[in-house]
């Protein structure tokens, strides 16, 4: 069948929606014993999609992060985790099935000392942490978390 037509018949699956406060709720909740009593959350829009995990994979494998070199003071762990969120607006932008920004952004707080990495909400609506310097994903972990901005 001619590509052009098999576009046509196929149908994307979209990314699932959930508003902002549904996204505050999310992040207080998995968060709630590590976040500092004046915690700022900044979300910036009015919905968002929820990404899988192995969508975050390919995100980080076609940025060049992994390949840049650290320097403290000049490009070190704050400067990696705006890449990284730069790197997810670059890829919502061209990903068909999300019809809004992805639910993820930066994240600062002692994990486990003083540093800045991101954040994601996967399709189980479950909280991931994404070391901006080499791509590892793990559950949140850390204390005293003061910032969160998407």
């Amino acid at each position: 069948m001619c590509m052009w037509l098999k576009n046509i018949f196929s149908k994307t699956e979209k990314a699932e929606v959930i508003p902002y406060a549904e996204v505050n709720q999310l992040l207080r909740q998995q968060l709630s014993n590590r976040l500092k009593s004046n915690v700022i959350i900044i979300l910036s829009d009015s919905k968002y999609c929820l990404i899988k995990s192995t969508k975050v994979q390919e995100i980080y494998s076609k940025s060049n992060l992994k390949n840049l070199s650290y320097e403290a003071e000049k490009h070190d762990c704050d400067d990696y985790s705006v890449l990284m969120k730069a790197e997810f607006v670059k890829a919502v932008k061209k990903d068909s099935s999300a019809r809004y920004a992805y639910a993820a952004g930066i994240v600062y707080g002692n994990i486990p000392s003083p540093h800045a990495i991101n954040w994601y909400i996967d399709e189980n609506r479950k909280l991931w942490f994404i070391e901006p310097q080499n791509g590892d994903i793990f559950a949140p972990k850390g204390k005293n978390i003061v910032f969160l901005y998407s």
